[in-house]
């Protein structure tokens, strides 16, 4: 019984069919990986197979090692698919070709499993899809580490700043935020006077700054759709707190760059972008944010 159950339990991810992979658990049987990251089963299990399925129309599991005891057995497998979608909020890829190796542990009752707890290298697949993953410190005394992400459309003169915080209660918040960011940064590009952001999380702290050329341009962003669903979005719950606030530059200093021939710094937005001692053409000045 217990090798026709994980028989029966690869072949239906093979077959990709959810249907068939959730008849091989017991009623109340739960599943358990690095993408859905806490117990599932029933339609909560079904829906997860589904999607990965989804995501991975290819994919293929191929057993390389099983070790089984009474009701309980650890299985080591290898996994080659190519990802054209989400495998859930953060990993996703469009066409990414990957192979990835791991184990699952079961534990076998009377009429078929009743529970798997899947393991592999998240961070191993996160980067065969073309995504970073690092190493930093969470906190070292009031500091706190996180990532960001910057983006531009424009070297024109900041007229006004929009700064944001908002505070995540959990990992699963901070995934649903960071969705809602990229798709807010995508709409700024056809907001005309956009000229760039610089947004990031630290631990659980989100926080965003945008450059705009006039009041009008950034109205025209925050009153687009994408901007206008994440804020749907928080008020129906998604997050603990927003702060929001909109400043304007007191000064803007010139933007330096060295010569690439003589190394004297020259303002980068001058006149005739040459440099000023040799002559030399300046190269491209970078924008304002």
């Amino acid at each position: 019984m217990q090798t026709d159950a994980i028989a029966e339990f690869y072949g239906a991810w093979n077959k990709r069919d959810p249907d068939a992979l959730a008849r091989t658990f017991v009623d109340d049987g739960t599943y358990t990986d690095p993408l859905c990251r806490s117990a599932v089963s029933g339609d909560a299990l079904h829906a997860h197979v589904a999607a990965v399925a989804a995501a991975l129309p290819e994919l293929h599991f191929s057993v390389t090692r099983t070790l089984s005891g009474a009701d309980h057995a650890a299985v080591a497998w290898s996994l080659t698919a190519v990802c054209k979608g989400a495998l859930d909020c953060e990993l996703t890829a469009d066409g990414a070709p990957f192979a990835l190796e791991g184990i699952d542990v079961f534990q076998i009752a009377e009429g078929g499993i009743r529970s798997v707890r899947r393991f592999f290298e998240r961070r191993d697949l996160a980067e065969q899809l073309g995504m970073q993953s690092f190493v930093e410190p969470i906190e070292v005394g009031t500091m706190t580490f996180g990532y960001s992400l910057r983006d531009w459309v424009s070297r024109a003169k900041p007229a006004l700043l929009g700064m944001t915080w908002i505070q995540a209660r959990d990992e699963d918040d901070k995934a649903k935020i960071r969705g809602f960011a990229r798709r807010i940064i995508k709409g700024f590009h056809d907001v005309p006077g956009f000229i760039g952001v610089v947004t990031g999380f630290v631990g659980l702290h989100g926080f965003t700054l945008t450059a705009w050329e006039s009041e009008e341009a950034l109205r025209g962003g925050v009153h687009g759709p994408e901007h206008v669903d994440a804020m749907r979005g928080f008020h129906q719950g998604t997050s603990a707190g927003v702060f929001t606030s909109v400043w304007q530059p007191l000064r803007l200093n010139r933007v330096w760059l060295h010569c690439t021939h003589c190394g004297t710094a020259n303002d980068g937005y001058r006149a005739g972008r040459r440099c000023q001692h040799c002559d030399t053409p300046l190269p491209d000045p970078p924008p304002y944010i």
